[in-house]
């Protein structure tokens, strides 16, 4: 049985990929913290909401060649847009605030265990309800 094509844990799933793309993005602005004219960016919220709307409405193709066009979904960082309102900006044009950074990173960390636990948690289920606890 593939875990992956049941609704919850395909969306545990997208969580997952949602906190990398969002963790490289974050890294992205700490390494740019001193360049003029950096402008931060982060990725829009996880609409659970959202996804399970698409999850029910929407078929996504299944490639049986690597070469086939429209199979490999899109990296959620290129979606990633910049802050539109900066806490502050120095004065090379930068707008990068590594607190505000870092307390974001600090979010995905707690978001990631977050969802690492629901994860075991419904795996624990699924081998109870298999009897192989």
């Amino acid at each position: 049985m593939d875990l992956g094509k049941m609704s919850l844990f395909s969306v545990l799933k997208k969580r997952m990929d949602y906190i990398e793309n969002r963790q490289e993005v974050l890294s992205e602005n700490i390494a740019n913290a001193d360049t003029p004219k950096y402008r931060a960016r982060d990725l829009k919220p996880f609409n659970f909401k959202e996804l399970m709307r698409s999850q029910a409405m929407y078929v996504s193709p299944t490639g049986t060649n690597p070469k086939h066009i429209g199979t490999e979904p899109a990296r959620m960082r290129e979606y990633a847009s910049e802050n539109p309102k900066p806490y502050e900006t120095t004065i090379d044009g930068n707008q990068v605030v590594l607190e505000e950074q870092m307390t974001k990173m600090s979010e995905s960390q707690v978001d990631h265990q977050l969802t690492t636990e629901l994860y075991k948690k419904n795996l624990h289920l699924f081998r109870i309800a298999l009897g192989k606890n």
